[in-house]
């Protein structure tokens, strides 16, 4: 991986906080986190359950607004945009990416992959379609259901859906999981591949620390608060 240490960053957080009330406890889930990923960097974020995880996500998507702080998309500020727009910029922006490949049963890969384009109202060629599934190396399942996959290649073409649009910045909530050690590797391999052949933007929550060393920072967040950089 070679980060563009140079260009701004596609993802940047700035003193961000999070708050959730539940009944008469307030809990911190985030306190004052900040980070940048730049394109081609990846950036694993590591912690336990209940750390914020997932919460910092969906911040960083634009799903979830932040209680105090500043969160930007190519330098549009996602926070301040009302839900119409953070919609948009995420699904111009952002590719999403969860533990489980949440495929639809009754669809081919082919047809799953390009569900996000039919939502917006945009059409692929098949021969960029088969060119992404051959770079996330399931081209020949073009054609198969998503029983008819192992985990792998279900989370694989899970990617693949996630890339469709083109997006410059990638998150992904625990994406290896479900998968066994092999299956976790090379879908790993493919996330360092695409930094580097794309340039994208990666931020990946995991709790597997030997494919986050892989990555080129590792963070922890412990307690809503985003620490140290931890030894590659």
């Amino acid at each position: 991986m070679t980060p563009e240490a140079s260009a701004p960053p596609v993802l940047e957080m700035r003193g961000v906080s999070r708050i959730f009330t539940r009944g008469p406890e307030r809990v911190e889930a985030l306190r004052k986190v900040s980070l940048a990923v730049r394109p081609g960097e990846i950036v694993a974020v590591v912690g336990a359950s209940g750390s914020g995880k997932t919460t910092l996500l969906n911040l960083a998507g634009g799903v979830d607004r932040p209680d105090e702080g500043e969160i930007l998309l190519r330098g549009e500020r996602v926070d301040a945009m009302p839900e119409a727009g953070r919609t948009r910029l995420r699904r111009a922006t952002i590719g999403m990416i969860f533990q489980e490949s949440h495929l639809v049963e009754e669809l081919t890969v082919a047809q799953n992959v390009t569900l996000p384009l039919i939502f917006s109202g945009r059409r692929q060629e098949d021969a960029a379609i088969d060119r992404l599934l051959a770079e996330v190396e399931i081209g020949d399942r073009r054609d198969f259901h998503p029983l008819s996959l192992s985990g792998g290649e279900r989370q694989r073409a899970a990617i693949a859906r996630a890339l469709i649009h083109s997006p410059a910045l990638l998150l992904a909530d625990e994406p290896t999981g479900s998968l066994d050690s092999a299956q976790a590797w090379r879908v790993f391999d493919i996330f360092v591949k695409l930094a580097g052949s794309r340039g994208l933007a990666l931020l990946l929550a995991t709790h597997n620390m030997d494919l986050a060393r892989r990555a080129d920072r590792v963070l922890l967040l412990k307690d809503g608060r985003l620490g140290e950089r931890l030894a590659q």
